[in-house]
């Protein structure tokens, strides 16, 4: 081989070894780091639960489940910065859709209640930045989702 053809072997070896580190570091951080919503969780949470799922171009949806104190629903809300929220009682029939938004390929273990009355939630949804959030707490759970599609 002459010195061209070594040199080019040589990059696409780099070439190879950095891909690999880039997929091996991904698969690292996703799977070892918590997420910041799975982090703004107060300490009382238990049973911690979290689906994440993504799409070329930027899609994806989180599911986070744990069991939480009634009493710490408000503070991981604002632990989230989620600066909305639906009193089911004050919107008979109004923000039901976005509440109601179902993640049907989701571990059987996500099972967020509908948005029926009684049932308040917490959310954001910013017109510029593409992600909506919404929380909400039943029977001992707490449900967090965000999706941006």
């Amino acid at each position: 081989m002459d010195n061209e053809n070594i040199r080019a072997h040589h990059r696409k070896r780099v070439l190879i070894l950095a891909v690999v580190l880039v997929v091996v570091a991904t698969v690292i951080v996703y799977r070892y780091i918590p997420s910041a919503a799975r982090r703004a969780l107060p300490e009382s949470a238990r049973e911690v639960q979290e689906f994440y799922d993504t799409a070329f171009g930027g899609d994806y949806v989180r599911c986070i489940k744990a069991k939480l104190p009634e009493a710490d629903f408000p503070v991981y809300a604002r632990n989230l910065g989620l600066r909305r929220s639906f009193i089911s009682s004050e919107h008979e029939g109004r923000g039901r859709r976005f509440v109601n938004i179902q993640v049907s390929w989701a571990p059987a273990w996500w099972d967020p209640p509908r948005g029926e009355p009684g049932i308040d939630w917490y959310y954001d949804q910013d017109p510029n930045v593409p992600v909506n959030e919404d929380l909400t707490w039943s029977n001992g759970y707490v449900y967090y989702l965000a999706f941006s599609w």
